[in-house]
């Protein structure tokens, strides 16, 4: 029933959208996430129902996501400063509120169970908790990324995960403990264009790529960049 609502909504949204910034699409999305945030208020799981949690944390992975498209529907077609004041003001508006309170309940899931992996939970709420870790702030738990990683190299080996959620959590971890990242994952925006990160032997990023299924790192840019 849950998952019903969730995807009327994005139905919603997304078949106004075409245009960026237009006033009905930006609506839309102001009301549809206000609806889906609701939803999951009233979402009662017991830390011992794995059903219920299951699909709670799909609600929380579309959420996650959804609030991170406000990011295309505000700032499609600004430049420089801002673009970078818009995409700051989508995050505080938006995309932290979420990131906040799905990572409180993560980590109690995660406290009460371990990783949450088949058979007992499904490849999306699997995927919740992967996306609800690598967009937690570095400042909240810096060693549970660390602490997940090698079960994330399992899910990738055993084909629940692909390549690119390793490397993009390798790299995430890496960035936070002031490292460079290995993979060419982690990007920063210059005035509206995406460049990476300070990246480790960036000459051998593109066979590590490879090596997990990846793209090279000049597709992947050429791909955010045309967005």
């Amino acid at each position: 029933m849950i998952y019903r609502i969730f995807g009327a909504l994005f139905l919603m949204v997304f078949s106004s959208a075409g245009f960026a910034q237009d006033p009905a699409a930006l609506q839309a999305f102001k009301e549809s996430y206000k609806e889906q945030r609701a939803v999951l208020a009233d979402v009662q799981c017991a830390i011992e129902d794995i059903a219920c949690l299951d699909q709670e944390l799909g609600l929380r992975f579309d959420l996650d996501q959804f609030s991170r498209s406000g990011t295309t529907l505000f700032c499609s077609g600004k430049e420089g400063k801002e673009s970078n004041d818009c995409w700051a003001e989508v995050f505080r508006d938006y995309i932290t509120p979420v990131d906040k309170e799905n990572l409180q309940r993560v980590s109690d899931i995660l406290v009460q169970y371990g990783y949450v992996s088949a058979p007992l939970w499904s490849d999306k709420a699997e995927q919740a908790v992967w996306f609800v870790v690598q967009h937690m702030p570095p400042e909240t738990d810096p060693d549970l990324m660390a602490l997940i990683l090698p079960k994330v190299k399992e899910s990738v080996e055993q084909g629940r995960l692909t390549g690119w959620h390793y490397a993009a959590m390798y790299d995430r971890h890496e960035r936070y403990q002031g490292r460079d990242q290995l993979y060419g994952t982690q990007f920063l925006r210059d005035g509206g264009v995406y460049v990476p990160a300070p990246m480790q032997d960036p000459e051998g990023v593109d066979a590590r790529r490879a090596a997990l299924g990846m793209e090279t790192l000049a597709e992947k840019l050429e791909k955010f960049n045309s967005r």
